[in-house]
This record gives structure tokens, sequence and C-alpha cells, in this order.
């Protein structure tokens, strides 16, 4: 069984859809005949259940659970697990009310009655990232917190991977837009040492969400490794990105709906506004707006970097606003340039032009005009 167990992890790691569930099935049929291995049909089902994720297979994950629901009604800490698979699916639905209820549902009854470290860390990881989504930047560090982790662990592969997109999504919701793409960017690469592509391509999509125009190449290589219909997306979306072509994005938004990724989509659409914008065709924009305003009502409570900046159009460059929103949490400029690695004297000089762009003779009043932008 343990030997099943790291094979379909391993598969999902590689991208390897077609073959998880041959793989898986013979794991579950074990559970069936042997009492010893009975239990651990719920760890495979969430290995396999990460592994659709990472690929977009997300019909095939709520088969899943759909399956080990039934399975495992008289199952010990069964109502942890329940949790943990209805939070999975709605985390990758970007279902963000519902995912961050079974979330924390899930990490309580762990706490309460214990669990495995591997469940607690997902769960965790998950927890802040969804707190992260909806751009609720003290709850997503406090959630973030007390994630277990052990960097030199080597058994900690994946878990220290959703910690680091854990990490990503609170620093977004922080407003440090680009050390969140510095995270998955960094994590990409050791990925890509690891040979695990399929977490290469939800780590540079991710990039892709928050504005890094860098990541086209490598995701279209990416396609040719991994399954699912996740790459395919993904790589659609960094290419339109990168060249600015907002029919592009809008295209690419629609494939990551066609699988269920609505948060994706609603990113994809998003720049699209933007992009229409900046180009001057308006009734593209107002179009685009439409379908970001209708993934937003879906996804409940979403509130991310690219909805943010296609709310309104903005008097200020992206790394302009990234500093104000930083000195609008109480950072000094000190602080502020130790979290964006640059220096003191360039923080200065970005507050200095954007107060000269709208007028302003204050942070207090910078800070006013883009919370009310």
């Amino acid at each position: 069984m343990l030997s099943i167990w790291v094979l379909v992890s391993g598969l999902g790691d590689l991208g390897r859809i077609d073959e998880i569930e041959p793989a898986a099935n013979a794991g579950y049929r074990l559970a069936e005949t042997s009492a010893e291995a009975s239990h651990l049909r719920l760890p495979l089902a969430a290995v396999q259940g990460i592994a659709y994720r990472l690929a977009g297979a997300l019909t095939s994950l709520d088969a899943l659970i759909a399956r080990i629901r039934s399975d495992t009604i008289d199952v010990p800490f069964q109502q942890a697990w329940h949790s943990f698979f209805t939070g999975l699916s709605a985390m990758s639905r970007s279902d963000l009310i519902a995912a961050h209820r079974s979330l924390q549902e899930t990490v309580a009854h762990l706490e309460s009655g214990g669990g495995g470290r591997m469940t607690k860390t997902f769960a965790r990881s998950w927890l802040a990232a969804v707190t992260g989504m909806a751009s609720r930047a003290v709850d997503a560090r406090r959630e973030f917190a007390p994630i277990e982790w052990a960097a030199h662990d080597a058994e900690a592969g994946v878990w220290e991977i959703e910690r680091f997109i854990a990490e990503a999504w609170t620093c977004a919701a922080e407003g440090a837009t680009s050390q969140a793409i510095s995270i998955v960017r960094d994590t990409a690469s050791k990925e890509c040492e690891r040979g695990r592509p399929a977490w290469e391509v939800i780590l540079l999509q991710t990039a892709t969400q928050f504005g890094d125009p860098t990541t086209a190449e490598r995701l279209a290589e990416l396609t040719e490794h991994v399954q699912g219909p996740r790459a395919a997306a993904a790589a659609a979306h960094a290419a339109a990105l990168a060249a600015g072509d907002g029919d592009g994005l809008v295209a690419a938004s629609r494939r990551y709906e066609e699988f269920g990724d609505r948060l994706a989509a609603l990113d994809a659409a998003a720049q699209a506004v933007i992009t229409y914008r900046q180009a001057g065709l308006r009734g593209a924009a107002m179009n685009a707006s439409a379908t970001v305003e209708r993934l937003a009502a879906e996804c409940q409570g979403v509130h991310t970097p690219a909805l943010r900046a296609a709310a309104a159009p903005q008097p200020f460059t992206a790394r302009q606003r990234e500093i104000i929103l930083l000195a609008a949490q109480g950072l000094s400029n000190k602080e502020i340039a130790d979290r964006l690695t640059m220096s003191k004297r360039s923080v200065e000089g970005h507050l200095f032009r954007a107060s000269q762009r709208v007028g302003a003779s204050n942070r207090d009043q910078l800070i006013s005009i883009l919370q009310g932008s």
C-alpha cells in the first residue's frame, strides 16, 4: 500500500494523469481485503486528489471525493477527512467561503483528535492561501504562522511547496506582489531541478496571475510533459500576458473556467481589462469587466492583485501601488525596502514620484487616494 501511495504521488508530480487511476485502484482493492492497510486509503485518496488538482482534472477530483466519502462512513476521524476533501474541492474550484469553512473545520478536528502531519500541513497551507486570495492580509498571516514545516526535512517536499504558495498569497494580500512573484518563481526553479513538472505548472501559473510576464517560455515547454487542461491554459495565459494580447487573455480565461479554476479565469480576465484600457479599447474592456464581475461573485470574497488593479484606472505604476499598499499597513520606508529587496532611497523616489502624479503632500494623502480610487 505504501508503494502504491508513493507511485500515485510520483505520477501526480510528473503530470502523468492517465496512469494515476489504475495505480490508485490497486490500493483501494488492497484496502478492501487487508485490515492493516484499510486506513491508508485516506492518505492515498489525498495524494490522488492533489494530483488531479495540479493537472486541472477537477471532474476526476469530484468523482474521487464522492467515492471516498461512501467508502469511509465508519472510519475513525472520518469527519476530519471529509472536511479535508471538501476544502480541497472548494479551493480547487475557487469557492473561497466554502473552502475557508471546510479547512477551518479540518484543522479544528485534527487539532482536537490527532491526525497526521501531512493533512495538518496541507490544510493549514490551503487555509492561509484561500484567506490570502480574499485579501484578508492580517488573517492570512495569522493562519500562515503555525504551519508545520521543517526546512531540511527531505520528506517534506510537497508540503514545502504548499507552504510557499500560501506564503505568496499572504504576501500578495499584504500588497507585496513582487515578493509573492519571487517566492513562487524561486520555488518553481527548485521543482524544475527536482523533476516535478506538474508543480512547476501551478507555481508558474500563480506567478502569471500575480502579473509576472516572464513565464511563457517555460510553461510552453511544460505542456509537452504535463497532462491535463491546466498546463495548456496556463501557457496560453502566460503567452497572452507577455504579448499584451487582450483577446488572448480572454481566451485563456475561458480555458481556465472550462475546467473549473474560476479564480485563475478571473485574474486572466482582469488582466485583459487592463490591457484593453491601455489600448483604448473601451468596449472590449467593458465586456471583459462583465466577466470579471461574474467570476468575482462566483468565487465569493475573492480580491486578488489582478482584480484590485482592474477595479478602476490607477494613477500609479504597479511598483508605486505596491509600495503605497505596504505603507498603508504602517511599514516604514526602511521596512518596505527590506520587504521588496530594494534600497530605501528607491522607495523614497517611488513615493515622491507618486505624490507628484496626484498632487499629494504626504503619505496619508497617497494612501487615501489609492484606497479611494
